[in-house]
């Protein structure tokens, strides 16, 4: 794999990790940091971002650079990307799924509907693998099941 493909990845992870912490700690998500807020944000949370052994995780600029640009999206485009995901979380209700679905689904609804130059089998794989790691046992089969549909509206 090219170091793009890393970098990428290891954006997307950071990515979902602030978006996670994000979700967990601040009940106002319709207020999200601007700007230079959002680097001092960003920024803060790479002095934070370990693996579950308190090592640091490789993240080089290209990565944080991605993973600031898909928070940023995120941030300003939130309102759309939870209108998108409401379509398909009826049965379950936006508010009711897990902080680590819902901040996996928004990042990679952001990509899909965001990112053109990312295939969506890229985006869903890497959602899929992300839930694997993180979520609970449903949930990669939950994240693939929403964004596939998220993905198809593009279509």
């Amino acid at each position: 794999m090219s170091s793009t493909y890393n970098a990428k990845q290891a954006g997307r992870e950071f990515a979902f990790r602030f978006l996670y912490q994000w979700e967990v700690t601040n009940t106002d998500s319709s207020s999200p940091p601007q700007d230079e807020a959002l680097d001092t944000a960003v920024e803060f949370f790479r002095h934070m971002f370990i693996d579950e052994n308190e090592k640091a995780l490789t993240i080089d600029q290209r990565g944080l650079t991605f993973a600031r640009q898909l928070i940023s999206k995120v941030f300003s485009n939130n309102l759309e990307i939870e209108e998108c995901l409401t379509k398909f979380l009826k049965f379950k209700g936006a508010n009711s799924a897990n902080k680590v679905d819902m901040a996996l689904l928004k990042l990679g609804t952001c990509e899909l509907l965001f990112f053109a130059d990312t295939p969506y089998k890229v985006v869903i794989n890497e959602a899929i693998n992300l839930a694997k790691q993180y979520g609970p046992q449903d949930s990669p089969s939950f994240i693939n099941g929403v964004l596939d549909k998220v993905a198809h509206l593009k279509q």
